[in-house]
C-alpha cells in the first residue's frame, strides 16, 4: 500500500508541475446519492461526500474527500440486527474532458483509506481499517460561474479482512452534488 501512496503523491507532483497558472485554481463541494451493496441481501443505504481539490488544467486536478459510501444491515431473524458502516477518507485524480464551457465529463480514481464499524443489535462489535481503490465517471454541469452541479457514478470494490473472514462487497453509488471553485 505504501507503493500506491508514494506513486499518488508523484502524479500529484506530476500534475502541479504541467499546470498552468492561469487556469489553476481550488474547489470545494459535496454529494448526497444512492449507495447499492452487493451482500446477501442485496441491501441499499445513502452515499455522501465531502470534498476539496485543486485543478491544475483544465484536464487535471487532486481530490480529497471525506466520503461515507454507505451502510447496510442484516436481519436474519426478527432478534438480530448485523450492521456494517463504511467511512473514510478519499484521495482522486481528475481527468476532465470539457466538451463546452457550460459542461463536460471526468473520470477519477482514488484510493480510499476507510474504517468498517461491525454491530450487532446496535452495540459495537469492533472495526477495522483497510484501503483500497475506487472508480467513478460523472457529468458536470456549469449552473453559474462559480457552480457546478455534478452527476456521478462510483464504484468501490472493498476487500477487508474482520474477526480472521475475508470480506469483499463491492458498492455501486449514484449521486448528485455541487462544486463550488475560487
Amino acid at each position: 500500500m505504501h507503493l500506491i501512496n508514494s506513486r499518488l503523491n508523484q502524479l500529484i507532483c506530476a500534475a502541479a508541475l504541467i499546470s498552468s497558472p492561469c487556469f489553476a485554481e481550488f474547489y470545494a463541494g459535496g454529494s448526497v446519492g444512492l449507495s447499492q451493496w452487493d451482500d446477501e441481501p442485496k441491501s441499499e443505504g445513502t452515499a455522501y461526500e465531502i470534498y476539496g481539490g485543486y485543478q491544475f488544467s483544465e484536464f487535471f486536478a487532486a481530490e480529497i474527500a471525506l466520503t461515507d459510501p454507505g451502510s447496510f444491515d442484516y436481519s436474519p431473524d426478527y432478534n438480530l440486527n448485523i450492521g456494517t458502516d463504511i467511512s473514510g477518507a478519499n484521495y482522486s485524480l481528475v481527468l476532465s474532458y470539457p466538451l463546452s464551457d457550460a459542461y463536460g465529463l471526468y473520470a477519477k480514481i482514488g484510493l480510499l483509506d476507510y474504517e468498517v464499524e461491525r454491530s450487532v443489535n446496535d452495540r459495537t462489535r469492533g472495526k477495522v481499517r483497510d484501503q483500497d481503490v475506487n472508480y467513478a465517471l460523472g457529468f458536470q454541469l456549469n449552473a453559474v460561474d462559480n457552480l457546478w452541479v455534478t452527476f456521478d457514478y462510483r464504484y468501490y470494490p472493498l476487500s477487508f479482512k474482520y474477526e480472521g473472514i475475508k470480506y469483499e462487497l463491492n458498492a455501486d453509488t449514484f449521486s448528485v452534488g455541487a462544486r463550488f471553485t475560487f
